[in-house]
């Protein structure tokens, strides 16, 4: 395989291997008890029942709930499956989807790219200048629709979710 064709995959390997997202670890209610009295949340109960209201205390073994209406809630931890933010937020940074954009966008590039390189055994300047253009004009356009579609996107923040869920 040529040196600049494995230059360029690897390049793609480490743009796909790059993108982590910190996600909530079933089970663990730590994003919950730093959350400030009076944060409105939606509560899924393992009934599949769905309570809105305010954050009053996450106590050791209950959530206590505010509702939207009516009396205060004590809600035992063991039976809630999932909390989240009531609002949609705009949590989720523009850089994910920048580079989810690149990703696919570099995914469609890279054949073009390699069939540039290759073809005529590498030995026609046209063919890799043509791979090569749009190879870069596929990231270039999939990092912007990317771009431009996180950029909209608003989504629930996510704070606990039960373990095996």
């Amino acid at each position: 395989m040529n040196r600049r064709v494995f230059s360029y995959l690897s390049f793609v390997a480490i743009l796909i291997s790059a993108y982590v997202q910190a996600a909530v670890i079933p089970g663990r209610w730590e994003k919950v008890e730093a959350l400030n009295e009076g944060t409105k949340l939606v509560v899924i109960l393992d009934s599949k029942e769905r309570l809105e209201g305010r954050l009053l205390s996450a106590e050791s073994s209950d959530l206590v709930l505010d509702p939207d209406e009516g009396e205060r809630l004590t809600l035992p931890k063991s039976q809630i499956l999932k909390v989240t933010s009531q609002d949609r937020t705009e949590n989720d940074s523009v850089s994910n989807g920048l580079l989810w954009g690149t990703v696919v966008g570099a995914a469609v590039g890279v054949p073009w790219l390699i069939w540039g390189l290759s073809y005529q055994g590498g030995e026609s300047d046209d063919a890799r200048a043509i791979g090569t253009g749009i190879c870069l004009m596929s990231v270039g356009v999939g990092a912007g629709v990317g771009l431009a579609a996180d950029a909209v996107r608003k989504s629930h923040e996510v704070y606990y979710v039960a373990a095996g869920d």
